[in-house]
């Protein structure tokens, strides 16, 4: 899978996160981003005069709640993490609790060497390749994490907040 990128004027690269929400016969939340595995979340940043900005910041100045209404896109910064994860976390809707048998994930690492510059769309891009083995560590650090995303139903502003370190 390849990943579009952003480059600041530091030099630093980050992609766009994905956050969908849906509503089923369950609450679901679709999310593309870059985790710490064994860690947690990496804090997301926001592109602001042609730098990477952390949403710590972005929330003394003036709240992250002004990002989200203006639909803005948060990024992961390549570096801060060593998993690109896409999950599916799934919950009930009437009590808030977490449904395990329907949420799932796929952990992605880049590939070496893959940073490509594409003249036709004018954007950076790397090459990921989804990790094909597990271990029961790793599994059980997800369904935590997942337990913990779910916990934030369809709030965006929590779950950010959630993110800062």
């Amino acid at each position: 899978m390849f990943i579009d990128l952003k480059v600041d004027d530091q030099g630093n690269f980050a992609f766009v996160e994905k956050y969908k929400p849906y509503r089923y016969t369950h609450g679901s939340i679709k999310l593309l981003m870059l985790v710490d595995a064994g860690v947690g979340m990496v804090e997301p940043v926001v592109f602001r005069g042609n730098s990477f900005i952390p949403i710590s910041q972005i929330e003394k100045e003036m709240g992250i709640d002004k990002y989200i209404k203006a639909k803005k896109p948060f990024y992961s910064m390549l570096g801060k993490g060593n998993l690109i994860v896409n999950m599916n976390v799934a919950f009930d809707l009437s009590t808030g609790e977490f449904i395990k048998d329907k949420t799932y994930y796929q952990a992605y690492t880049i590939v070496k060497d893959s940073l490509r510059f594409n003249k036709g769309k004018g954007v950076w891009s790397v090459n990921t390749r989804m990790l094909r083995s597990s271990s029961p560590e790793l599994d059980s650090w997800f369904e935590k994490l997942s337990e913990d995303i779910a916990k934030t139903g369809f709030d965006r502003e929590k779950f950010l907040k959630s993110r800062i370190k």
